[in-house]
């Protein structure tokens, strides 16, 4: 028993020892304790919470120490102390910048470490508005900004709550740029919002850089409000009974509400009624078209692994080609029409079967047509003429069959693409172009008196298709409701009118993403 407390005493000695060696920095110190005590690391490693050297090293901003510590001892910088604060957390609450950085720089995992109330470093530089290292902890860890609090708070929702407006700026630009969106439409655990919080605190700042995030504007909270509803709750009554504070705080309530009414939010009595995730799955072909499309939305970017998305662009990209090579040089050729035809049509190459080389011989020229000698005609030319006839046929068929193998073939293309936003639009855009350029191409090919109707058949089928895949799969209701309207009223409308489907289609995705995660 007496050597028992004799060695706690020596264990007691050494640990007060070397926290005066990392509070002074002195890595020499540090070294000459551990020769007495070779285990007291793994002994002060085996208690749950505990005041580590690291911790004392990181309080006092000794760096060149806590780094020392942090590479004997990797598993110290995830420690927390009695008071629930991991080093890092005490580096930041003591000010000292440099030790930060350099903690982070070692091992950027440390940023989502969870102190007390779940909270991360970075939720703390968020509350205390410090953009620089909010930045550097952001690109350090990047996944962090997913990390939320006892309380179910981002850290966009606790800059937004306590009105950390240069916070909120670096997060939504982190956001928009690394296409989290998803973060913003993201509930507390009281059913809040960014949106509804910024409603609630009148932060007009901040609900302009929502719109343009293009967030939900018509979620509702706990109390079945709407952010809208919200920001008419905070207009008071009568201004005029109030102090000025309170009217201030009026008129940002109204200029929230009047951007909110300009992008079209609506008011939760506007709103048809809500279905639940009870009622997606009790009824499971209520709807199967949304159902069908939440599926193919999911599926096409958790199914298709990286080789299989390439294996298939390859594919799509040469049956585009092969179609756009098939309307250029058409089975069967092409050849000049008689001088009648050139007259009307100068720059025309009409589709027919050529002639063979003994019926006649033509040399053009910008300014005439020769026609050479042409000995006389075979005994078969009216056989060669119906067979002519016959072949020609076939280029109608031919030809809307290879105009929808296109049309399919780039839609597919730009399916099986990431979307990325106004890259991803770039992209459709010059898939149009090249749909215009088949359109022309056809048009220059097909025989005369009947390649407008040919053209515009074809193209008009080939543009359907490709705007129906497009559309099917691109343009979810998610999207397309809500997002490309430019005319309030008019978005309004129709976000009304689809309001119900938004809401199945996403939790129809929310159930299918379950397939991935088991």
């Amino acid at each position: 028993m007496a050597e028992e407390l004799k060695r706690a005493e020596e264990l007691k000695q050494a640990e007060e020892l070397m926290e005066q060696a990392a509070r002074a920095g002195d890595i020499d110190a540090f070294y000459k304790v551990l020769e007495r005590e070779p285990l007291i690391l793994k002994e002060i490693e085996e208690k749950e919470f505990v005041e580590t050297p690291l911790h004392a090293a990181a309080s006092a901003g000794r760096t060149n120490f806590a780094i020392e510590m942090l590479s004997l001892r990797p598993s110290f910088g995830r420690k927390l102390d009695p008071r629930g604060y991991t080093p890092l957390d005490l580096a930041l609450r003591e000010g000292r910048r440099d030790t930060v950085k350099q903690l982070i720089r070692f091992d950027p995992k440390l940023i989502q470490v969870r102190s007390r109330e779940r909270k991360t470093p970075l939720h703390y530089v968020t509350e205390i508005n410090d953009g620089d290292l909010l930045s550097e902890f952001l690109i350090a860890c990047p996944t962090a900004i997913k990390e939320v609090n006892i309380q179910g708070e981002t850290a966009v929702h606790l800059a937004v709550r306590n009105g950390r407006i240069q916070a909120f700026k670096v997060l939504i630009g982190w956001i928009h740029r690394t296409d989290n969106r998803e973060i913003l439409d993201w509930k507390d655990n009281s059913g809040s919002t960014v949106l509804h919080i910024a409603a609630q605190t009148g932060l007009v700042e901040v609900v302009k850089y929502l719109t343009k995030e293009r967030v939900d504007l018509d979620v509702r909270n706990p109390e079945n409000k709407t952010a809208l509803d919200i920001a008419a709750d905070g207009i008071a009554d009568d201004p005029q009974n109030h102090s000025a504070l309170s009217a201030d705080s009026n008129k940002a309530y109204v200029q929230v509400q009047k951007i909110l009414h300009r992008v079209g939010a609506m008011y939760s009595s506007e709103l048809p009624k809500s279905i639940t995730m009870v009622d997606v799955l009790t009824v499971p072909y209520k709807n199967g078209r949304i159902q069908k499309k939440a599926k193919r939305a999911v599926d096409s970017r958790k199914g298709l692994t990286e080789d299989m998305r390439n294996a298939y662009l390859v594919v799509t990209v040469l049956i585009v080609t092969a179609s756009f090579q098939g309307v250029l040089s058409p089975p069967g050729g092409g050849w000049q029409s008689d001088e009648k035809d050139n007259n009307s049509n100068k720059n025309n190459t009409a589709l027919v079967l050529p002639p063979p080389p003994s019926i006649t011989t033509m040399k053009y020229s910008e300014s005439s047509i020769q026609k050479a000698n042409a000995p006389a005609p075979p005994s078969n030319l009216k056989k060669f003429l119906e067979g002519a006839i016959s072949k020609e046929s076939l280029f109608y068929p031919f030809l809307i069959v290879n105009s929808v193998t296109f049309a399919f073939s780039a839609a597919l293309t730009y399916m099986l693409l990431p979307f990325h936003g106004h890259d991803t639009v770039l992209l459709f855009v010059s898939l149009m172009f090249l749909m215009g350029a088949y359109s022309m191409s056809v048009t220059l090919i097909a025989p005369p008196n009947s390649h407008w109707i040919i053209t515009t058949g074809c193209t008009y089928a080939a543009l359907l298709i490709f705007h129906g895949v497009f559309g099917y799969t691109r343009l979810t209701p998610e999207v397309a409701a809500t997002k490309w309207i430019p005319i309030a009223s008019v978005r309004k409308f129709t976000r009304r009118l689809f309001a119900t489907d938004l809401f199945h289609y996403r939790l129809e995705k929310r159930v299918r993403l379950g397939k991935y995660m088991t």
